[in-house]
């Protein structure tokens, strides 16, 4: 349905205007939109949301993974992106795990690595990105999941922004780019601690190895920002600069207005 909409929504465009895109397909802008995408040969879904004052020009895309057991709707409606998309005209879309949670690990990652890959690809292929500035954030699993893009792909993304994430403690995540991270996490949260557990890195020790990483000046500027405790490592390699938000007392969940910094931060941090 929808793409027999856009289909006739773009022959309209282009009658009454020689300036549309020839290759963007137009979709209502007041709603998202459940997209099929196929990766692996397998139909997977996510949604796309574009903004509500599109401009013919490449668009920064923000991808949001959502956490396990949870859904590419619940994840847009958590997060705050959509309405941001709209105030800043960029394009946010939500992928959807296959088993309700994504496949990080290293040796079982790749259909989900090949899936987000499709996404991009598929979102290009309808409208122009601006591929220097794609954004891809995720909460808890979906945070595990942007690492682990950050280790394989680091090439497609400006930056990533992994949220209550954990991460595990032998891995060979080598990326072979520095790559911009902005990260968060609340000191409460019960379900990825903090500091860490068992063979899980925390958020931390996290920071540690990617600003190392990064190289970066070892001494980070800390200020407070929107009630969160912020850390900014600067001075790293290629500008792949780094912060990290604490939560004080924060719970394993998104943070308020976390939406509002990552696009500051991405903001600073195109990739070229």
């Amino acid at each position: 349905m929808h793409k027999r909409r856009c289909t006739f929504l773009a022959l309209i465009a282009f009658l009454v205007t020689a300036d549309a895109p020839a290759h963007a397909c137009l979709f209502d802008q007041t709603q998202s939109h459940d997209i099929t995408v196929k990766s692996d040969n397998e139909p997977r879904h996510y949604l796309l949301h574009l903004p509500q004052q599109q401009s013919a020009m490449p668009a920064p895309l923000v991808i949001v993974l959502h956490a396990f057991g949870e859904s590419a709707a619940a994840m847009e409606s958590l997060s705050g992106f959509s309405a941001m998309a709209d105030r800043q005209g960029f394009i946010a879309a939500y992928p959807e795990a296959e088993t309700g949670g994504w496949r990080f690990a290293q040796q079982d990652s790749q259909k989900d690595v090949d899936f987000i890959r499709a996404v991009i690809g598929d979102i290009a292929a309808r409208m122009p990105v601006d591929t220097g500035r794609i954004i891809l954030a995720g909460l808890s699993n979906g945070a595990q999941m942007a690492w682990r893009m950050g280790c394989v792909a680091p090439d497609l993304f400006a930056a990533i922004a992994p949220v209550a994430g954990s991460y595990p403690l032998y891995d060979d995540c080598q990326s072979s780019l520095p790559l911009p991270v902005i990260a968060f996490h609340g000191t409460a949260d019960k379900i990825m601690p903090y500091y860490g557990r068992f063979i899980q890195f925390g958020p931390r020790a996290f920071m540690r190895g990617r600003t190392a990483q990064n190289r970066c000046d070892p001494k980070p500027a800390r200020a407070i920002r929107s009630g969160m405790i912020a850390e900014q490592w600067s001075d790293c390699r290629y500008g792949a600069d780094a912060a990290f938000y604490t939560i004080p007392g924060g719970a394993h969940a998104w943070p308020s207005g976390a939406e509002e910094l990552i696009w500051d931060f991405s903001e600073h941090h195109a990739r070229r």
